[in-house]
């Protein structure tokens, strides 16, 4: 009976520290759980993509397009519009760094024809950047205009699924 009651208490106790931290947990809002799920070592979102670090990355990898290793459907459009005009308009759509010997930026880049507006295209690359030393390490998969651009006006919802965008 002693044993049957210390498995009782035991059992009785668990119960409520679950219950404590179950209480906690509910009061925790979306930044500080999305904290919470970065790793150590791994990627974590660019608050601010006007960072120098960030759109010299997307500008470098924009330049190298014609090297990419992905066949995006935009391509033969971008180069008519930079032949006959200036050169596209780059927005970086969501970016997220990692600290390495260096820096990784993933990113999705939109770019757009600067005298209409209008979505050339989209993509997602990975560039890294050894202290000044650029170099796209991954091409990824062309991203929608539209997607894109939802991308730019709701980032946060985003941030939840990034890695589907640079498999």
């Amino acid at each position: 009976a002693e044993y049957t009651m210390k498995v009782f208490l035991s059992h009785l106790f668990l119960f409520f520290v679950s219950l404590s931290f179950s209480s906690t947990s509910a009061t925790i809002d979306k930044p500080q759980l999305m904290q919470r799920r970065i790793m150590p070592g791994g990627y974590s979102p660019v608050q601010d993509l006007t960072d120098e670090g960030v759109q010299s990355s997307a500008a470098f990898a924009v330049s190298k397009l014609s090297e990419a290793t992905e066949s995006y459907s935009f391509l033969p459009q971008l180069q008519q519009s930079t032949e006959s005009t200036s050169s596209p308009k780059m927005k970086v759509a969501k970016a997220y760094q990692q600290v390495v010997a260096g820096m990784n930026y993933r990113m999705v880049i939109m770019l757009e024809d600067p005298q209409t507006g209008s979505c050339l295209g989209a993509f997602a690359a990975t560039v890294y950047n050894r202290f000044g030393d650029l170099s796209v390490s991954k091409w990824s998969k062309e991203v929608s205009c539209e997607k894109a651009r939802a991308m730019i006006e709701s980032a946060e919802e985003f941030h939840q699924t990034y890695q589907e965008d640079f498999n």
